[in-house]
């Protein structure tokens, strides 16, 4: 019975022995290899930045980072260039709706509602593949559509608006009169 238990037991002993793991080694780091490597991959990557900055980058590019950067005159005249340089119509409207983003900010020099709406009229009647378009610009287009409708919604709501105050004028000028008379009415009975 004890050769049965220790032959049950002693295999176990022995897996279980296995799958301890060995002590940890202790390994040194280098601190000064550590910071050295870690000084070429900031390197890298501000050569990598650099690299960018000295690349061809396109007219609509660079607009789109002066307007980025809060420089509206230098972004409309990067939009007018693309449109210039790159002589096609998906070119001609990328320019026109940057543009017109650009007049519809408020803190932009260029600011002028009219001219959002005239711009936005026309460049909806044009057929453009979207899919041939900057995506920055596709989100130019869907915020001046929002733009332009939110600007339709409030001017509906201001001629909501005075046709209620003139009809509300009217009332109170009819209640006014409806009260002199009643009161007229009043001190002759009472006389």
């Amino acid at each position: 019975m004890q050769k049965t238990i220790l032959s049950l037991v002693f295999p176990l002993i022995i897996m279980i022995s296995g799958c301890v793991s060995k002590p940890a080694e202790h390994v040194y780091v280098n601190t000064n290899e550590a910071s050295s490597k870690r000084a070429e991959s900031e390197n890298y990557l501000i050569t990598k930045s650099m690299e960018l900055d000295r690349r061809d980058v396109s007219f609509l590019e660079r607009g789109l980072k002066a307007l980025a950067d809060g420089n509206h005159i230098s972004a409309v005249q990067f939009f007018q260039r693309h449109s210039r340089t790159n002589n096609i119509l998906t070119a001609d409207w990328e320019a026109a709706v940057a543009i017109g983003y650009v007049s519809m900010l408020p803190g932009s020099p260029f600011y002028d509602m009219k001219a959002v709406r005239v711009s936005y009229t026309q460049l909806a009647t044009w057929s453009i593949d979207e899919s041939l378009v900057n995506s920055q610009i596709v989100l130019m287009w869907d915020a001046l559509e929002a733009f332009v409708s939110l600007h339709r919604q409030i001017r509906d709501l201001q001629k909501d608006n005075d046709v209620l105050e003139e009809n509300l004028a009217k009332r109170e000028s009819a209640l006014r009169r409806l009260r002199e008379l009643t009161l007229g009415q009043q001190r002759e009975v009472a006389q």
